[in-house]
């Protein structure tokens, strides 16, 4: 039996990762116990558990790694934490909004599609896809603007970006060693479990 390459380990890890947690539909989310979203652990630990939010953060990883110029992938993780942070804010002032869900989800397939045209050299696609990515994160943070009260958003947010944040870097290491290729169908494919487990 042939060694696996470290690139092929990887695709593996990821592909593991992506499928192995649990897909939590998102107002309610975390209410299981009865507790509501309204710590900093709590925001550290949910981006964690939840399929959505760890295939997409690691998602967008990838394509600021597909990126060139470090400039750009500084720009996008940056842009991707104050999608969450705003989409926190909207959802706290405004509410839930129809179709919701639906973003989030498409989001993930949306991201698999920007890495997509990249590895076909589609870079005009790749980078509409890159920044509509970043702007889909938005719903990903409102869902959780609804959840919480007002006043426990000061401690949930700093936890949720703290833990996006490291989800963003584990993402762009990840994808800087593994070939677009090979993320776009993984991150496909964890979009399809989200859709089934929803």
């Amino acid at each position: 039996m042939s060694q696996l390459s470290n690139q092929h380990r990887l695709v593996i890890f990821t592909l593991g990762a992506l499928v192995a947690v649990p897909a939590f539909a998102h107002v309610g989310h975390g209410q299981e116990t009865g507790a509501i979203v309204d710590s900093f652990m709590a925001g550290v630990t949910h981006p964690l558990t939840g399929l959505d939010h760890l295939a997409m953060l690691l998602g967008v990883g990838f394509i600021s790694a597909q990126t060139p110029g470090l400039k750009k992938q500084l720009s996008l993780i940056v842009s991707a934490l104050l999608s969450i942070l705003l989409g926190l804010s909207f959802g706290a002032l405004t509410g839930a909004f129809t179709g919701m869900e639906s973003l989030i989800l498409g989001s993930v397939f949306v991201a698999a599609a920007a890495l997509g045209f990249k590895a076909s050299g589609r870079s005009h696609l790749a980078t509409v896809g890159a920044v509509l990515s970043v702007v889909m994160l938005l719903a990903h943070g409102w869902a959780h603007g609804v959840e919480a009260p007002a006043s426990a958003l000061l401690a949930f947010a700093p936890g949720m970006l703290v833990s996006a944040t490291g989800l963003l870097i584990t993402g762009h290491l990840i994808g800087r060693a593994v070939p677009a290729r090979w993320l776009s169908p993984v991150l496909a494919f964890s979009g399809v479990m989200l859709a089934l487990a929803s």
